[in-house]
């Protein structure tokens, strides 16, 4: 299902991208805002309805819970999102073949955008950037629901000093902060330390997936509460995957009393990534709902049946 609804995302960007470049210089100054606009609504509504599909057409009811806990004034912020603080044709000023731009003009009416340029500023709309102070508490605080070294304690000694860590935590929040990439944030953490390009990139990549899976895993299990039975690993089976993690997949960990998660041998969940360029995640999965007569749990069961296919 993950994979459809990346494949799904990847085709939009894919389409959209060129098309805002091309808008940007065929369509007249005054009329770049609305049709950028149209651009990214169209194809957001349709990334959104590719969520919807993912979320809905499980095996089982899951899903469709997770996508019924979506509220829809977080859909109804994005959108508004979409639209610049002000209209372009107040904000750019035509002298002979020039475009004087006026403070608070968006990024992309300003200058013209490369495709890479247009990715980064769709993902940033679509998937604002996590705060300071959350990517603080990241790096340096004990998780709520699994367990996890601080960041400085995670970085292996024998390749970084106590003030290169440092210097990669505070190039790593800067950077996600700003919505950066994998190769910004190598770039910053280079930029510090003497490491090597694919030292840098992958704790780059590490690092950056452990901030939004953590963020993931608060809100979701926040959002759905006591309806989480557990968390279960999931991971990338592919020929890059460690034979331990592929072992590892749909490994289950309980919720207890207190909010943390821990498997049948009592053993605490481990945060995720727990290794360098690690790729599992948890999905949560809910509590079977608790019927009052048979005919309720007979129709459960049927309409589970009908989503599983």
């Amino acid at each position: 299902m993950l994979d459809r609804l990346d494949a799904a995302i990847r085709v939009e960007l894919d389409i959209l991208a060129p098309a805002l470049v091309r808008a940007w210089r065929t369509a007249p100054p005054a009329e770049r805002s609305r049709q950028i606009d149209v651009l990214i609504r169209r194809r957001l509504e349709r990334v959104l309805r590719a969520l919807a599909i993912a979320m809905s057409a499980g095996r089982d009811l899951d899903r469709k819970a997770l996508a019924d806990a979506i509220p829809a004034e977080l859909v109804l912020d994005l959108l508004s999102r979409l639209s610049p603080p002000q209209p372009v044709t107040e904000a750019i000023i035509l002298t002979n073949d020039l475009d004087v731009v006026t403070p608070g003009t968006p990024a992309w009416a300003a200058a013209p955008l490369t495709p890479a340029q247009a990715r980064q500023w769709i993902a940033q709309l679509v998937f604002p950037p996590l705060d300071v102070q959350t990517l603080i508490n990241t790096w340096r605080n004990q998780p709520r629901q699994t367990v996890a070294a601080p960041l400085i304690h995670r970085l292996s000694s024998r390749l970084w000093t106590s003030v290169a860590k440092l210097q990669i935590e505070s190039q790593l929040t800067a950077g996600l902060a700003a919505g950066e990439n994998v190769e910004q944030l190598t770039k910053r953490i280079r930029s510090v330390t003497s490491a090597l390009a694919w030292q840098a990139r992958r704790v780059a990549r590490t690092e950056g997936r452990r901030a939004l899976e953590r963020d993931h895993l608060d809100r979701t299990t926040d959002a759905l509460g006591d309806m989480i039975q557990g968390i279960k690993i999931q991971a990338v089976l592919d020929n890059r995957t460690r034979p331990e993690h592929a072992a590892r997949n749909g490994k289950m960990y309980y919720r207890q009393p207190d909010g943390s998660y821990r498997d049948e041998a009592g053993l605490p969940a481990p945060e995720l990534p727990d290794a360098p360029n690690c790729r599992c995640t948890y999905v949560p999965v809910l509590r079977e709902p608790e019927f009052q007569t048979d005919t309720a749990r007979l129709a459960y069961e049927l309409t589970t049946r009908k989503f599983s296919g």
